[in-house]
């Protein structure tokens, strides 16, 4: 079963976009979305995190292929780091609390 969450993080202005389907599901998306093509992951990856630029502003992209939680929290904080990162904020002993309450903010979104 394919699933599409929109999700506004106001504290940073971040557009993440999470997407449970299959490979196939997910490249018909990012055509359709963004009028490309997706990356093709390995066949042993089960969820990545991609870039997309619009005419507004970058749209971070969660795909997984199936609901599992440590998959679910691995690319949490990969989109996380991308969040961040783009806003000038690196993985630090002073920033780890942004990046903890931004990946809880995303697994919580997620999971509703």
């Amino acid at each position: 079963m394919t699933k599409i969450k929109y999700i506004w993080v106001p504290s940073y202005q971040a557009n993440i976009w999470w997407f449970r389907g299959t490979r196939k599901q997910y490249a018909t998306l990012i055509r359709r979305e963004f009028k490309r093509e997706a990356p093709e992951p390995a066949r042993t990856v089960s969820g990545t995190v991609e870039e997309y630029l619009t005419r507004r502003q970058t749209v971070y992209m969660i795909w997984l292929k199936n609901h599992v939680v440590h998959v679910l929290a691995h690319e949490c904080f990969h989109a996380t780091y991308h969040v961040l990162r783009d806003r000038g904020v690196y993985l630090t002993d002073g920033s780890e609390e942004a990046f903890a309450y931004l990946m809880d903010f995303l697994i919580r979104e997620i999971r509703k």
